[in-house]
């Protein structure tokens, strides 16, 4: 139990050393993120992975990530992103499905989610108004790194 817990605390202080190193060197958060996941599983790091790897142009690299991650949604979103970006249109069904369900949660002001539908709008479809909006409304809820970052390349601060 004690291995575990300090497993697990190691992989937690590995995350945050690249959460840290994030902006300034992106190789050494990579590989932060890379051997905290070794240690634990996590979407939100293996999501801070793969967008340190995309910053840094290494698409290819990122969807050998997101091969091992969970189907969560922001893996998923993810992996549109990064399809895109490869030039696949492999992920076109899930995309129209994503935008689908989406929609229905805009319209019921469902904003669970809000810092996902920001990225895809942003990031997969390109609607950089509605990303802008909905980036505004996720920083209503939450301002992780990461939120301020897509409300910058957004727009909305």
């Amino acid at each position: 139990a004690a291995d575990s817990l300090n497993a697990d605390w190691l992989a937690w202080s590995l995350s945050v050393a690249g959460d840290a190193a994030a902006k300034l060197d992106p190789v050494q958060a990579a590989s932060f993120y890379s051997r905290s996941l070794e240690l634990t599983e996590s979407t939100q790091v293996r999501a801070a992975l793969v967008d340190v790897l995309l910053a840094d142009n290494r698409a290819d690299d990122a969807d050998h990530v997101l091969d091992d991650g969970a189907d969560a949604l922001p893996l998923n979103i993810r992996r549109m992103i990064v399809a895109k970006r490869l030039g696949r249109d492999r992920e076109e069904v899930r995309i129209r499905a994503a935008d689908h369900e989406f929609r229905h949660w805009i319209a019921d002001n469902d904003w669970l989610h809000a810092r996902e539908m920001a990225r895809f709008y942003l990031d997969v479809v390109e609607r950089p108004a509605l990303a802008r909006r909905l980036a505004k409304i996720n920083l209503k809820m939450q301002r992780e790194p990461e939120d301020l970052l897509l409300a910058s390349r957004t727009g909305a601060i």
